[in-house]
């Protein structure tokens, strides 16, 4: 939990869905936050929408075995979080280029393109600016 929590107060600008079972469900694990909303079940069709899979994978929890979701992100074409261990070192040295170290705050701004808004009067002003000027010879 403490792991999500800081990645998330890291990276408020987005949007998360947490894997969870039922009882965290109930229990309002992260609080009523718009921006974070816990699910049961993860169709296909959801993990094909995802940007990125953070895997909070804590070196006493998985220190003899493998999240399955790491193998799952790669098959999606996914990159994949996680936090520096030795899941992290041996991993990264097998997927290179889908392996990415947690290791910066405002991680996803500076890893991810941020989709932002298209500005239409502005854009068609610009083009219309454009057009008189090779058109007309005007500035």
């Amino acid at each position: 939990k403490r792991l999500i929590q800081n990645f998330i107060n890291q990276n408020s600008e987005f949007y998360f869905y947490i894997l969870s079972k039922k009882s965290n469900i109930q229990k309002k694990l992260f609080g009523n936050s718009n921006k974070i909303k816990l699910i049961e079940f993860i169709k296909n069709e959801d993990i094909k929408k995802m940007t990125a899979i953070y895997l909070p994978l804590d070196y006493n929890v998985y220190r003899y075995r493998i999240s399955a979701w790491l193998y799952n992100g790669i098959a999606y074409n996914k990159k994949i979080i996680l936090e520096q261990n030795n899941l992290y070192e041996y991993e990264k040295k097998r997927f290179p280029n889908y392996i990415i170290l947690n290791k910066q705050v405002n991680f996803l701004k500076y890893n991810f393109k941020i989709k932002n808004k298209l500005n239409i009067s502005k854009y068609n002003h610009k083009l219309i600016k454009t057009f008189k000027k090779s058109f007309f010879n005007v500035s």
